[in-house]
């Protein structure tokens, strides 16, 4: 039986998702399976993950139409065979090598560990740092008891993360009601019945791209994952939480050119600001792209203006 299974749902991405498969693929002292769903990916991203498949033989491709991530991610999690269910995003996003094996020996060494995470260092799409995430142990288990809206703190990043296929299995996986944020809302159900741990050390890397999912729907993101917080806290108090699931099935990402311009817009203002903290010259490039997105972009002007 493979030691680790590990998940990526890849949407559209021939031209960056090599990068991902390589960093897990080259991961050592570990024995893994890649599941890879292709999430409604056209033709040109399945025929770069066929490849890598006809390559490599731990490499699962699943395809099928385009579902979301969420479901993808059931769907990738079911076919798992391992003991442990290591995450992994498309996009350029890396593991850096003896993330897995690192993980593994949490796991290995406390049975009621549930999940163990490690830092993330997140980059731009030309692999800029722009900061670094790493959130203590206590950090995440104050959190996930205190069930706060405001200040919760969780693993560094999805993708980092690695759990036990069991206490995936018991307390249901992923659930559907949530579009967005199914991390948070996994997350927290784990450590209901299990614990927490964490490597210290950056051993992923995560692409902050303005243009992908997350930078145009980090609203619906945030206000999934208040109702996660909303949901662990009903439960908590003895209550049923399907009313707050029927509010998170309702929550949709929704196409609109002029919200999805202002977006667009402030994704490019982030990191433009981001890389402004570490005088780095790109910064400029990234406000001029936010005021291309969205002319009349005030703050971008002004950081343009005053760099």
């Amino acid at each position: 039986m493979h030691q680790v299974s590990v998940v990526m749902s890849v949407h559209n991405d021939a031209y960056s998702v090599s990068a991902s498969v390589r960093s897990v693929l080259n991961q050592s002292d570990v024995d893994l399976e890649f599941i890879v769903v292709a999430d409604g990916s056209d033709n040109e991203t399945r025929t770069v993950l066929r490849d890598w498949a006809n390559q490599d033989s731990r490499l699962i491709l699943i395809e099928q139409p385009h579902r979301g991530l969420t479901q993808a991610l059931r769907i990738g999690c079911e076919r798992a065979t391992s003991p442990y269910i290591a995450r992994q995003d498309a996009g350029g996003d890396v593991s850096i090598n003896g993330r897995l094996h690192k993980q593994t020996l949490q796991l290995d060494a406390n049975s009621r560990v549930a999940m163990v995470s490690c830092g993330t260092r997140c980059v731009t799409i030309d692999r800029i740092p722009l900061f670094d995430i790493l959130h203590t142990r206590d950090d995440v288990a104050r959190s996930a008891t205190n069930r706060h809206v405001t200040g919760f703190k969780g693993p560094s990043s999805h993708p980092s993360t690695m759990f036990r296929k069991r206490m995936y299995n018991q307390v249901g996986g992923y659930r559907s009601e949530f579009y967005f944020a199914q991390d948070v809302d996994l997350w927290l159900r784990l450590l209901e019945i299990g614990e927490y741990s964490v490597v210290p050390e950056l051993l992923y890397e995560s692409v902050i791209d303005p243009s992908s999912v997350s930078g145009l729907y980090r609203e619906e993101q945030q206000m999934l994952a208040v109702l996660a917080i909303k949901s662990a806290a009903s439960r908590a108090s003895g209550h049923s939480d399907s009313e707050i699931l029927s509010t998170a099935a309702e929550i949709r990402p929704v196409s609109e050119t002029k919200k999805n311009r202002r977006r667009v817009a402030a994704a490019h203002y982030f990191v433009g600001c981001c890389l402004r903290e570490r005088d780095h010259p790109d910064a400029r490039r990234y406000f001029r792209q936010a005021i291309a997105a969205q002319p009349w972009h005030a703050r971008s002007w002004l950081r343009l203006l005053r760099s």
